[in-house]
């Protein structure tokens, strides 16, 4: 197995350790498999090694403690390739830090162009007059601000999946308090 996942022949590999194989920095977690083994546990273990070529493979065992009356004589196991799997999940991952950023960029975009928006309503809404106009001003800019709100909880979200509801409904609450509170509507937040 060994032979075929690295790309050497069986004569290759007679009289060298495996470990002469094995990228140094896995090599304490591989030792540490093989004493779990040892003391009966049977916990598979991924790693990386050298191909014939000089690159770096990336390998599952499962090893088992083979026994002769009641004694242990020595370690058998499965050894497979996982690097097309482990390449994946790195694509994958960069593939996902990547939409990441680009949605972080995009709702800060979003968020920015709103405040805009809000700020030129309210800059207009000095010169207005009539109060029916007035309001009408005033309810778009709060409706631009309710949703500019929640682009600001997805932009500082850790995950853009979850938003933290409740601090939206507080924050949107105070913003619309400090709004209407010296108007005839009366909220209390509570």
């Amino acid at each position: 197995s060994a032979s075929r996942v690295m790309g050497y022949s069986p004569r290759d590999l007679e009289g060298r350790q495996f470990t002469d194989f094995v990228h140094p920095d896995d090599l304490p977690g591989l030792l540490k498999s093989y004493e779990n083994t040892l003391a009966g546990s049977l916990e598979p273990h991924e790693f990386r090694v050298f191909d014939r070529d000089g690159s770096i493979r990336h390998v599952r065992t499962s090893s088992r403690l083979m026994m002769m009356d009641g004694k242990p004589v020595g370690l058998t196991g499965l050894l497979s390739d996982i690097t097309e799997r482990k390449l994946n999940e790195e694509r994958m991952k960069a593939s996902l830090r990547e939409k990441e950023t680009l949605l972080r960029e995009i709702h800060h975009r979003v968020k920015n162009n709103l405040q805009v928006v809000s700020s030129f309503l309210h800059l207009q809404s000095r010169e207005v007059t009539d109060p029916a106009t007035l309001e009408l001003f005033r309810n778009s800019e709060g409706r631009i601000r309710s949703m500019a709100i929640i682009h600001e909880q997805l932009y500082r979200s850790e995950r853009l999946s979850l938003i933290d509801f409740c601090r939206y409904i507080e924050g949107l609450v105070r913003y619309l308090h400090g709004i209407y509170q010296s108007r005839d509507v009366r909220i209390t937040p509570t």
